[in-house]
């Protein structure tokens, strides 16, 4: 009894527990054949570079949509890298987010036919990547790793892998970033190199490198509590660079950097999401599940522990940029904002540790509940119903 009971609470066991439930809604997604339209290709944007690509075009006969929903573009780069620029609505925005479909280019072997294939399993294994890696984050720290559930059941990160998008792969490299930060500062150069994939996979994610380095600089967390402002500049430099060097190249290439979709924060907290008062039904449902939460959450760890932790200063980060300030466009919908937040599911879920044995289940149910409630909603269309 106690050899099983020590084997689930490792984990792997959190690990197979995410496979099993995530293998279960993958089945049902092959089975009714739906792997081809998560991308969601809408007949605008084909319309819109019409012979730029023959790759691209292939996709018509079954593009059914209208204007189809963000996946499409990393489909269009990662068919014809160079050549889906036509068919992108603001290239300097979307090609800033490469390296998911650069991979799924990669593993599907640059075989048209399978790359949604392998934009769906590139989620799939993300999601199960991320989910383990932050379990063996709060094992390591004496807390139980199931807690990693609230990242790998969390509706947004259902929502971006089931419509081909690049947060599961982008928090996927935040996790194993955080693990290596937490080994050893001597690991620092692997921390900013998964820092830095995180980047150019979503910008947002470049919250938790800035955060952590802050506080070598001022020494929290530190054993000796000793500013390492050498650290601090290494793994600032390391994770920002590839983002830096991507933005400079498509400066080069493109010949501008405008776009209106470029993140731009809010001056005045929470507009983003009250400037269309009074709420109708879409914002009520992301004050509920988004907004609330993240206050929540942060609430939860700022009262029970240290706020001079790397941890606890991400996860303000990602509270004030991914929620507070976040910019209306992002409210958009309960589709758009449960995603972009999945940075604060992250950040709370390495905060865990930090709070006291007794206290942590509470602490960590109460934003959770708030979190799963979409999917009330969700899972019925989850599973074709």
């Amino acid at each position: 009894m106690v050899r099983a009971r020590a084997a689930l609470d490792r984990p792997l066991a959190v690990l197979a527990f995410v496979a099993i439930v995530w293998g279960i809604w993958a089945a049902a997604v092959i089975s009714r054949g739906d792997v081809d339209d998560l991308p969601r290709v809408g007949i605008t944007f084909l319309d819109q570079g019409a012979g730029s690509s023959a790759e691209i075009d292939a996709l018509r006969p079954n593009a059914t949509r209208r204007f189809g929903y963000d996946g499409q573009f990393f489909l269009f780069i990662a068919l014809d890298p160079t050549g889906a620029r036509p068919y992108i609505d603001e290239p300097p925005y979307r090609y800033a987010r490469i390296v998911y479909p650069l991979l799924a280019r990669a593993t599907a072997l640059g075989r048209p036919g399978a790359v949604t294939w392998t934009l769906f399993g590139l989620g799939l294994l993300a999601v199960g990547a991320g989910t383990y890696l932050l379990a063996r984050f709060l094992a390591a720290r004496g807390a139980s790793p199931w807690y990693a559930l609230l990242f790998g059941l969390t509706p947004g990160l259902q929502i971006a892998v089931n419509r081909d998008l690049a947060e599961p792969l982008a928090y996927a490299f935040v996790a194993g970033a955080m693990v290596a930060f937490g080994a050893s500062r001597s690991r620092l150069v692997l921390t900013g190199v998964l820092f830095g994939l995180a980047g150019v996979t979503r910008e947002t994610t470049l919250l938790f490198p800035l955060a952590l380095a802050l506080c070598l600089c001022l020494g929290w967390g530190t054993t000796a509590r000793r500013r390492d402002l050498r650290g601090a500049a290494v793994l600032a430099a390391l994770a920002l660079a590839p983002y830096a060097v991507l933005r400079g190249g498509l400066w080069l290439w493109l010949g501008n950097l405008e776009t209106e979709r470029e993140p731009r924060l809010e001056v005045i907290p929470f507009r983003g999401i009250l400037e269309d008062w009074p709420l109708d039904r879409v914002e009520l449902e992301q004050l509920y599940a988004v907004v609330a939460p993240s206050l929540l959450a942060l609430a939860a760890i700022a009262l029970t522990a240290s706020w001079r932790t790397p941890v606890f200063v991400a996860l303000l980060a990602n509270v004030l940029g991914l929620v507070v300030f976040l910019p209306g466009a992002s409210y958009a919908d309960i589709v758009a904002s449960s995603r972009i937040a999945l940075g604060v599911v992250v950040a709370f879920v390495a905060c865990l540790p930090l709070v006291a044995r007794p206290d942590r289940v509470l602490v960590a149910a109460v934003p959770a509940v708030l979190w799963f409630a979409p999917w009330y909603s969700l899972f019925p269309t989850a599973f074709g119903r």
